[in-house]
């Protein structure tokens, strides 16, 4: 199964709150993306970018200027910046399953 990865961030702070990793063929927009990681619409100005292919497997990210940033910039990342793209780097087969998502 080929998976690609989303950052939800802090549109205001680069900080990075939530990593969404996802089959390819599911194709979720950012707005469905968002319903996963904050589904009673609590927090403001939340941002999603899709996380490049080449991006290093565990490694602390944060935001600057609407472009993922890996380790350092001239200051130390933030402790609470996420790690890595939920570990699905094994290129495994898995059967295709029809998924559904819904708000509560």
């Amino acid at each position: 199964m080929k998976t690609v990865s989303y950052v939800v961030y802090d549109g205001d702070t680069g900080t990075v709150l939530h990593i969404h990793a996802e089959p390819v063929e599911l194709a979720s927009t950012p707005e469905e993306i968002l319903r996963h990681a904050d589904p009673r619409r609590q927090r403001q100005n939340l941002k999603v970018l899709k996380v490049p292919a080449d991006a290093p497997a565990a490694a602390p990210m944060r935001v600057v200027d609407d472009r993922i940033v890996y380790g350092t910039d001239g200051r130390e990342a933030e402790a609470e910046a996420a790690v890595g793209g939920a570990g699905v780097t094994d290129g495994a087969t898995e059967e295709t399953v029809e998924r559904t998502y819904e708000t509560r």
